[in-house]
């Protein structure tokens, strides 16, 4: 289950939220608006390389402590995810953000779906039920 996905207080996840736990999965991934809703109010401008759309952020934030908390509040636990933990690779000018959109609809059309990867599952002890 998901709640809602916040920043600074902000909710960016739609009425109907659900989320999935995958471990194939490097990232966190959320629907385009509500990503893009997401990067709007971390703190920073968020811009994408139009090679291959990955997202970047101005290092210079990160630098002035201007960017925000991510939490993932599942309805049990909040699962937050600082700075520090989305952000990665970065030089001088930029940051890879490891918050980025996903194109596909997974799950139920009538929700929002999240995909929950290797940056959620690394930082928190995560339990796989196939009898479930």
């Amino acid at each position: 289950a998901l709640n809602k996905v916040t920043v600074n207080g902000m909710n960016v996840c739609s009425e109907f939220c659900e989320a999935i736990v995958d471990s194939g999965t490097s990232l966190v991934l959320g629907p385009p608006a509500e990503v893009r809703r997401l990067h709007e109010i971390i703190g920073c401008n968020v811009t994408y390389h139009h090679e291959n759309s990955i997202p970047w952020v101005h290092s210079s934030c990160r630098a002035q402590g201007k960017l925000h908390n991510v939490t993932i509040d599942t309805g049990e636990h909040n699962l937050v995810l600082s700075p520090e933990t989305y952000l990665s690779h970065c030089t001088a000018d930029h940051c890879f953000i490891g918050i980025i959109e996903h194109q596909n609809n997974f799950g139920s059309p009538e929700y929002s779906t999240w995909v929950l990867g290797d940056l959620i599952i690394s930082q928190y002890v995560t339990t796989f039920d196939a009898a479930s």
